[in-house]
């Protein structure tokens, strides 16, 4: 069995940075990653700054200490939060950090889950789920909201995949399926990636949403209606079950 390095040169860590949407369990996959005591990934730290708050703050981060105990380090970011998108891929290609790519093949999958976000961030205070006994009721989605969202969806899918491909860097592409279905060969997939020993991870979140979205709509056919024929209509009935218990872990509790 692998074991946890003790400490890391400087220039032995592997920087790492990770673009994201929402809700594609990026939040699953870096509380799984920081439970490796090699590896060190923060969440999304760059909203709210200047372009050039982004350039320091980048620079200072991708540039590993002489020594210490994490063999991998990185952090998340949408590209709708770059303020200087352009000068951003240029900064990254000059410190060529390893790209992760979190993505969602199912996006009406996606957008539910955004709704049933914003009512756990509303209920809650926080658009995750830590505790299970605060897991929100079903709900009746708003044809209008619902149709907004995909649309808004299909455009900052296309933007991020944009971006990451402009770049030119090592990466990583990760679905939020693939998790689903096999958590742990994911994991084993991204530490190798990041050069660090394979190791056996807990994570700390659960799936807010159930991947069968009968149970999570109450106007599940009449929303599903309106699809019909069209490209998005095996979405509403796909259901990925977990293979095995050890395998659904907490990404697929519903």
């Amino acid at each position: 069995m692998s074991k946890a390095r003790l400490f890391y040169l400087g220039s032995e860590v592997t920087c790492f940075v990770m673009f994201i949407v929402g809700r594609v369990g990026s939040n699953f996959l870096t509380s799984s990653m920081n439970a490796h005591p090699n590896v060190l990934g923060l969440n999304e730290t760059l909203m709210d700054m200047t372009a050039e708050q982004q350039r320091q703050w980048t620079l200072r981060f991708l540039t590993p200490p002489l020594i210490g105990r994490k063999g991998a380090i990185g952090f998340k970011i949408k590209p709708v939060q770059l303020a200087d998108p352009a000068g951003y891929a240029q900064l990254l290609r000059e410190k060529k950090p390893r790209i992760i790519h979190i993505w969602r093949r199912n996006r009406i999958k996606s957008v539910i889950s955004h709704l049933n976000g914003k009512r756990l961030e509303k209920a809650t205070g926080m658009w995750n789920l830590y505790d299970e006994s605060r897991r929100l009721p079903p709900f009746e989605v708003d044809f209008a909201e619902f149709e907004k969202a995909l649309r808004n969806r299909e455009r900052t899918d296309r933007e991020s995949a944009d971006y990451v491909s402009s770049l030119g860097l090592p990466t990583l592409s990760i679905t939020y399926e693939e998790m689903l279905q096999d958590i742990n060969a994911v994991l084993a997939r991204t530490f190798e990636f990041l050069n660090v020993p394979p190791l056996p991870v807990k994570p700390s979140t659960f799936k807010a949403t159930s991947d069968d979205l009968r149970e999570v709509i109450t106007n599940f056919d009449a929303l599903r209606a309106r699809y019909a024929g069209a490209e998005y209509e095996a979405m509403f009935d796909e259901v990925i079950a977990a293979p095995s218990a050890s395998r659904a872990g907490a990404l697929a509790r519903g």
